[in-house]
């Protein structure tokens, strides 16, 4: 799984540790947690594993994992094809998802879309975008850029949460801080720290 890493691409790396530590809104309510975890097993296929957690939404948790498969590689971007297998709060889902990421000189991008099916008579159809992102190098280790989440139950509205966001590279990888406005209102702050190794 490439990830955008302090202005450069963390696709060539062995191991990505994903840690969305901390998000909390406004009124300093926690309102999402995610670990994302990616192990290449060849060049282009990888074992992928998450856990998700949303404490506003009545402790909704999720727990899955599943194979990567790089489908389209070119000199600046990757786009990878994944299947997860997951178990949530509200049912079991089949998880299939695109990563697309990339970059040149001092740009780089990524976005990551979801589609949740669900494997029995429980649990809903779901569209995830987490996140979308675009940050560019403004000196050293440090990138700036715009960072976006979107999701949308099937028969429900959007829910969206975009903003600004700062990255700051190290020898591991990233430390990021993201201020996204809510449409549903208000403000979250997330904090991110990725590990590439």
């Amino acid at each position: 799984m490439g990830l955008v890493v302090g202005g450069g691409p963390a696709a060539a790396q062995e191991r990505v540790l994903d840690l969305r530590l901390l998000e909390v809104s406004d009124d300093g309510e926690r309102t999402y947690h995610n670990l994302v975890y990616s192990h290449d097993l060849t060049s282009r296929v990888s074992l992928e594993a998450f856990s998700l957690f949303l404490p506003q939404l009545d402790d909704y948790a999720e727990l899955g994992a599943g194979l990567g498969f790089d489908v389209l590689r070119r000199e600046h971007w990757t786009l990878t094809l994944i299947g997860y297998l997951a178990t949530a709060s509200d049912g079991e889902y089949l998880e299939p998802a695109l990563l697309a990421v990339g970059g040149e000189g001092p740009v780089t991008w990524s976005i990551f879309l979801l589609r949740y099916v669900p494997l029995g008579s429980e649990g809903i159809e779901q569209w995830l975008v987490d996140p979308a992102e675009v940050q560019v190098r403004i000196g050293g280790p440090v990138a700036l850029g715009l960072s976006a989440y979107l999701y949308r139950p099937a028969g429900g509205n959007w829910l969206t949460k975009v903003g600004p966001k700062l990255s700051v590279a190290d020898r591991l990888g990233a430390s990021e801080l993201a201020v996204r406005h809510v449409n549903e209102g208000g403000w979250e702050l997330q904090l991110r720290r990725i590990f590439v190794f």
